[in-house]
């Protein structure tokens, strides 16, 4: 149980950093595939529950739900962000051309 919640950790620092360095909507996509995706590594731990006892399964599961809902608002954050920046540049682009 201890290693599963490691895991959730450890992921969690993995996205993080990896979030403040993307600089696309597509690279943020590239990582919501990987760890949000059907074969995501999130996805994973959720497959793992079924080897945990009833009680580990209800602390590991409300555990990796929040995990997820952190995680997904981290990067709906991000996605609003970089379509921010999108359309200002796009904006920018469109005043000097003008």
């Amino acid at each position: 149980m201890n290693t599963k919640m490691k895991q959730i950790e450890k992921i969690k620092s993995e996205i993080k950093n990896t979030l403040e360095t993307i600089e696309s909507v597509k690279e943020l996509t590239e990582l919501k595939v990987t760890y949000l995706g059907k074969k995501g590594s999130i996805n994973e731990l959720s497959q793992s529950m079924k080897k945990l006892s009833n009680e580990d399964k209800k602390v590991f599961g409300k555990a990796l739900n929040d995990f997820k809902m952190e995680i997904t608002e981290l990067i709906q954050t991000k996605e609003q962000t970089l379509k921010q920046k999108e359309l200002e540049e796009k904006l920018e682009q469109e005043k000097i051309d003008i």
